[in-house]
């Protein structure tokens, strides 16, 4: 062992079996388990300039700017409590926390914005506590009280950043709760602050937290920042985002709240291990918890947080101060070792990051500089600590709590026993998931200490309630009667032989003509038991004959598709030892031969995609799809008056229901028309006139469906082939999953409105669905796993390839066989299984499953292919090529072939050579969304035009056109685009409400002649949150709004209201109170009910003020009114009043300074045509035409407009107005507002320069400020 290893591992001992490293007293947050290093101990902190304000530390600085992204919130509250019994003189607790304040600098400490948006320190010199005192007379009301006050915010900027709650049971009895911000304390902190209240110290400390900010940074800098550093990233080099199975969908912005569980174990047994190991219990605690979180994710490359008290000096021991740091304590689990091993290696390399541990985390994260995601905290993602209380009395604990993480544990040592709280985001774990995983926790303990050196990935994990609880959600045996297929169809036709059996494009066969032609078919054939008969025909009424006579004469039919390539199906043919295929159905005299078929024997055959390149074929028996067909009826409970589409191909399983349930039940099968299935047009048409009942989609084309105008979906749609997103909430939709290899579908889900995630459901009558590790073990609930298949339904295997029947149909221990999916998939608490993904390369395109690895082989067969590779991006495949695109057509059927292309100089490979998969780079998208293809020629028109005119290379129909880098100057482009090329007068407010390839699509093909544009826009009509109604300014267009509402959030419903007069056939509004009463009629046709938020640019400021004020007199709430650059007076309006040349210039041009080298007196001097002309030639040469301006006649609305405003405001005077103002302007005019505005007033100051405060970089920041204030109200000034 080195000497400065010796030196570390002696430190950290004796630190953990001498010193208190743990803090926090009742619900004081803990600070951790690590010593602080005692580097630096010979040098003296000098004390810096008296008056002096010292810079934020580097957790300081971090912290704030983190609050900035989430205002408002209570997260960086450190609340601490404690029950006092006896006499309480409340006058002087008040005073002993202002002498605990008075000691400790940071406390006095508040954190506004400087000049350049930076965060400063201003230490007061005397700050009076906050004390609020309350009597209850219950604990109940107590903790309540308590809870409440702990979840209020602090104002950095203002202070005072401590506050207290005594809450009086009896005159004897009460609770005290101090909160203090977590940017001026940290748990250690919390201890002291309690302890200095009930016993005050003789003398404060002699430094304050400001010279300590002096300190690190001086210190941290140079050859040791530059040493730490390189430490730490190879520490975490390759470092994962820990993805923990969330029981809900994790919001786009991190939320807060959290829950506790608290668990108590028995650790002595454990406590030994660790000690034989050469390890401290929390070395031990560490490495278990990881190894819990490795199971429960199924990744090992994470890194838990770990904090550490950070005061590594005697001096900063008795001090108040943000102090603490988080450690990154890497997993260290590669190659599966035993525990002890794992001990081993989370020892030593505990040792070598306490031996790093001054470099403040804060400075990590922006050295590093991890991929910023507001959804989740930056590097770790999981809290553990070891504490070890001091004893401060009893704690009185509030009812709520706040997390930022997604999951920490805190253990605390009691003897021979651990106490344990688990601490989680109930954003995003539900209580009943976090106490499973605390039962996990003790199993594992158990676990290690029986068997130490078995690999912990084989550790037995699951308590005996889960192992029980699986075993019922299996328990799906029934006895359904039995059958072969085509007997149940011709037992249907004698009970209804004159019912209809099948309708096609207006031809109809009866129950007995169908069974009288499939028995002629039948007749005609000379087969024996399971051999596939090739079946290549279109759909049509002959189709179910032809299927139905192969099963009569004793054969299994194999669908062909007549579309695909003539190779591909005589591989299929020669794979499946077809000697026969079918192309009509051509009928013979005499009866069918008899043949002796057993429920075992095969019934039909489907290829699917092959990973080496062929397809393979499945086998599927009598026995299995008709438990499938039973279980289907027994649960849907079809009858003769339902009518089932048949639309899909039948070379997919799906088709199998779609033919024969309708047939064994006396239903009515409509056949769709060759191609029709990807017609949504077409579907719909033939759904409403036919009155079909029953019918599948896929997904993806289930949403192309509900686009559709005046669509009436059938009462039951069953869904199967892809992952169903939630949100599509309608009666009588059922999500189903399974592979051809188990008869179609194995579970089976009632979609519910509102359900966050769309489960697959349990499992049907007779199967079995197996969640499993790689070690072939049950998971435990929610964990994700691979989901294996057993019962009755599970295909015979493969045709003509047995070793690969062998690797995906495996004996299982009970003699039954387990097919091996390669689906990701995890219980939920329901019973019901979730679907995660893929363990391998395949996906589905449309509902069709594709193996890439047979698409890169007929690619690497074409000549001028030297590599190639294919992935998926949502619905469409991607083709990497080194060398040149081949054309597939003949080669591949249409699902298979790419879409998108992706030149490659070479493909990217790992360390060991293979196709490295995660490098290859995405397709040229013209966003950040996954690439979604046009799905019909109005589409398709509509992406060349967004490519055309925001000259990006593919857009595709979910790309919005303002984050494609649209504005509008080009959205008036595009809109003359549509004209010439669609031949479509858009408005180009309506890009506001639809700005996607798809919704745009939608306006365009609702009617030939678009009606008038609404005035209200919905920039996003989204969210629960009071809404925001934004008024225009002089121009009546709202373009200028949109970066704003996109800051705003998702949450936040923002509209905007654009002028009359800019569509033909309207008059602008003559005076500010007809545009005012007009506004409030609008606003209420959208919102009838308040409360609502205004705001405005420019004169709209003054629109919104009118128009809250007619609000209000209503009786509606108008918490804010937001104005940019309004003035009271309004001297921009009075400006372009004076001369129509000005107004010109204003109006077409951006601003009345605006001449575009034209000589304003030469101007003035030509005719009003000439000169309109004149200007607006000068403004489209310097791409500053106004929007809706290109043509003379929209300039001509436009100016009308524009003067009608001007006028409209210009002479205009507010009365006086009480509701809260919010002002951003360059400076405050006390001529204008200072007259007008009565209530609360806050004026945010920002540059000069009017318009850049709506578009980035600075309208960030003016959307925090809003949403702040909209949550908190304006403070006082």
């Amino acid at each position: 062992m080195s000497e400065r290893r010796a030196r570390v591992e002696a430190r950290f001992r004796k630190a953990l079996a001498g010193l208190n490293t743990g803090t926090g007293t009742g619900t004081g947050t803990g600070t951790g388990t690590g010593p602080g290093a005692d580097t630096g101990a010979a040098e003296e902190i000098p004390r810096r300039a008296a008056g002096s304000d010292p810079p934020l530390s580097f957790a300081q600085e971090r912290l704030w700017f983190m609050e900035q992204f989430a205002p408002g919130t209570s997260a960086y509250v450190l609340p601490v409590s404690a029950r006092i019994h006896g006499p309480l003189d409340a006058e002087r607790l008040r005073q002993s926390l202002d002498a605990v304040v008075a000691r400790h600098e940071s406390l006095r400490m508040t954190f506004p914005a400087g000049p350049d948006g930076r965060p400063v320190v201003r230490v007061a010199d005397r700050v009076r506590v906050p004390l609020r005192v309350v009597d209850v007379t219950t604990e109940a009301a107590a903790r309540q009280v308590l809870s409440a006050d702990a979840a209020l915010p602090f104002e950095l900027a203002t202070g005072p950043l401590l506050r207290a709650t005594l809450a009086r049971l009896a005159p004897g009895d009460h609770a005290l709760l101090v909160a203090v911000h977590h940017i001026v304390a940290d748990g250690w902190s919390a201890d002291l602050i309690l302890r200095e209240l009930l016993t005050p110290p003789e003398r404060g400390p002699r430094l304050g937290f400001g010279d300590y900010a002096v300190w690190q940074r001086e210190r941290l800098s140079g050859t040791r920042l530059a040493d730490d550093l390189a430490f730490w990233r190879g520490e975490l080099d390759g470092l994962q985002v820990l993805e923990l199975p969330l029981d809900r969908p994790r919001p786009p912005r991190q939320g807060f709240r959290g829950g506790w569980h608290d668990v108590e174990l028995d650790v002595a047994a454990f406590r030994e291990l660790c000690r034989a190991e050469g390890a401290t219990l929390y070395m031990g605690l560490l490495a278990a918890f990881q190894v819990l979180l490795a199971r429960w994710s199924g990744m090992s490359g994470f890194a838990v947080g770990s904090p550490v008290a950070g005061r590594s000096r005697p001096e900063f021991e008795d001090m108040v101060g943000l102090f603490v740091n988080l450690l990154p304590l890497r997993a260290r689990l590669a190659g599966d070792p035993g525990f002890a091993e794992l001990l081993r290696r989370t020892r030593d390399g505990a040792l070598e990051v306490y031996d790093h541990q001054e470099l403040p985390f804060e400075k990590l994260v922006a050295e590093l500089d991890p991929e910023r995601d507001v959804s989740r905290p930056p590097l770790v993602q999981v809290l553990f600590a070891l504490q070890s209380y001091r004893d401060g009395g009893e704690g009185f604990e509030p009812d709520s709590t706040t997390t930022r993480f997604d999951l920490e544990l805190y253990a605390a040592e009691r003897g021979e026993r651990l106490g344990g709280r688990f601490v989680y985001n109930s954003e995003l774990f539900r209580p009943e998931t976090i106490e499973r995983l605390a039962r996990r926790f003790a199993a594992l303990l158990r676990a290690v200490v029986a068997a130490p050196d078995v690999p912990v990935g084989r550790l037995d994990i699951l308590p005996a309630e889960e192992r029980e609880q699986l075993a019922r959600w299996n328990a799906t045996a029934r006895e359904h009667p039995g059958g072969l297929l085509h007997e149940l169809v011709f037992e249907q036709a004698e009970r209804t032989p004159e019912a209809t059996a099948l309708v096609f494009e207006g031809d109809r066969l009866t129950y007995r003509e169908l069974a009288e032609r499939a028995r002629a078919v039948a007749a005609g054939l000379d087969v024996r038991v399971d051999q596939p008969i090739g079946v290549c025909m279109e759909r049509g009424l002959d189709l179910p004959v032809v299927l139905l006579g192969v099963l009569a004469a004793g054969g299994a039919y194999l669908p062909l598709d007549p579309g695909h390539p003539a190779e591909r199906t005589r591989g299929m043919l020669a794979d499946a030892g077809a000697g026969l295929v079918l192309t009509a159905a051509d009928g013979h005299a005499g009866p069918a031969p008899v043949v002796r078929v057993h429920e075992d024997n095969l019934a039909y055959v489907i290829f699917t995609s092959g990973s080496t390149g062929r397809p393979k074929g499945v086998g599927v028996s009598h026995r299995a799809i008709v438990n499938r067909l039973r279980w289907m009826q027994d649960t849907f409970q079809l009858t003769p008056q339902d009518r089932v589409l048949h639309k899909t191909p039948t070379t997919f399983d799906v088709s199998v229901w779609e033919l024969f349930w309708p047939l064994i039940t006396g239903a009515t099968m409509i056949i769709a028309k060759p191609g029709g299935h990807r017609d949504t047009a077409y579907l719909r048409d033939l759904i409403k006139t036919e009155q079909i009942t029953t019918t599948h989609f896929v997904p993806s084309m289930l949403q192309a469906f509900l686009e559709e105008d005046d669509i009436q979906p059938p009462p039951r749609i069953i869904c199967s082939g892809e992952a169903l997103p939630p949100g599509l909430d309608l009666p009588g939709l059922h999500n189903l999953y399974g592979p051809t290899e188990a008869a179609i579908d194995v579970s089976w889900h009632p979609c519910q409105p509102g359900e966050p995630i769309v489960p697959i459901g349990k499992p049907v009558d007779n199967t079995t669905l197996h969640v499993l590790d790689q070690h072939l073990r049950e998971v435990p609930i929610g964990t994700p796993g691979e989901l294996y298949l057993g019962g009755i339904q599970l295909a015979r295997g493969y045709l003509g390839k047995p070793a690969l029947t062998a690797e995906r149909f495996l004996p299982a221990p009970n003699g039954q066989r387990l097919y091996k999916t390669g689906d990701l998939a995890r219980w939920l608490p329901s019973g019901e299984l979730e679907y995660l993904g893929r363990t391998d390369h395949q996906v589905k395109i449309r509902g069709m499953r594709v193996e890439p690895g047979e698409v890169e082989a007929a690619l690497r067969a074409q000549p001028g292919v030297r590599d190639a590779a294919v992935t998926a991006y949502e619905q469409s495949l991607v083709g990497y090529v080194v060398g040149d695109v081949p054309d597939l057509r003949d080669v591949l059927p249409d699902h298979l072939i790419p879409r998108r292309w992706v030149h490659l100089d070479a493909l990217p490979l790992t360390r060991s050579g293979k196709l490295d998969r995660a490098a290859l780079p995405p397709p040229e998208t013209a966003s950040g969304r996954p690439y979604v293809p046009p799905r019909d020629e109005v589409e398709a028109r509509l992406a060349t035009l967004y490519e055309e005119v925001l000259k990006v290379p593919a857009a595709g129909i979910l790309d919005d056109f303002f984050e494609l880098g649209g504005h509008s100057l080009s959205a008036l482009r595009l809109a003359a685009r549509i004209r010439q090329e669609l031949g479509r007068s858009l408005p180009v407010a309506a890009l506001l409400a639809a700005p996607t390839i798809s919704a745009l699509a939608r306006v365009l093909r609702q009617t030939d002649d678009l009606a008038p544009p609404s005035h209200v826009v919905p920039l996003n009509p989204d969210g629960d949150r009071t809404p925001i109604f934004f008024m225009h300014a002089l121009g009546g267009q709202v373009f200028r709004y949109h970066p704003l509402a996109r800051r705003l959030g998702p949450d936040q419903p923002v509209y905007a209201i654009a002028a009359r007069g800019l569509v033909p056939g309207e008059e602008p509004h003559a005076t500010l109170a007809e545009m005012a009463d007009a506004y409030v009629a609008d606003l209420l046709e959208v919102r009838p009910a308040g409360p609502y938020v205004l705001g405005g640019f420019c004169i709209g400021g003054n629109i919104a003020l009118e128009v809250a004020r007619r609000l209000r007199e209503r009786g509606e709430q108008v918490p804010l009114v937001v104005l940019f650059y309004a003035d009271a007076e309004e001297p921009v309006a009075g400006a372009s009043l004076e001369d129509d040349t000005v107004l010109l210039f204003h109006a077409l041009a951006g601003g009345p300074e605006e001449t575009l080298g034209l000589d304003p007196a030469e101007l003035a001097a030509q005719p009003p045509e000439e000169r309109l002309l004149a200007v607006m030639g000068a403004a489209s040469a310097a791409d500053r035409l106004a929007p809706d301006t290109a043509e003379v006649e929209q300039a001509r609305r436009y100016l009308a407009v524009f003067r009608a405003n001007a006028h409209a405001v210009g002479g205009y005077r507010h009365e006086p107005y009480d509701g809260d103002i919010a002002l951003f302007a360059p400076r405050r005019e006390d001529g204008t507002w200072s007259s007008v505005a009565k209530g609360r007033f806050a004026h945010v100051p920002i540059p000069e320069e009017r318009v850049p405060i709506l578009y980035e970089p600075l309208v960030a920041g003016a959307a925090t400020e809003i949403r702040r204030w909209m949550d908190h109200g304006i403070p006082d000034q």
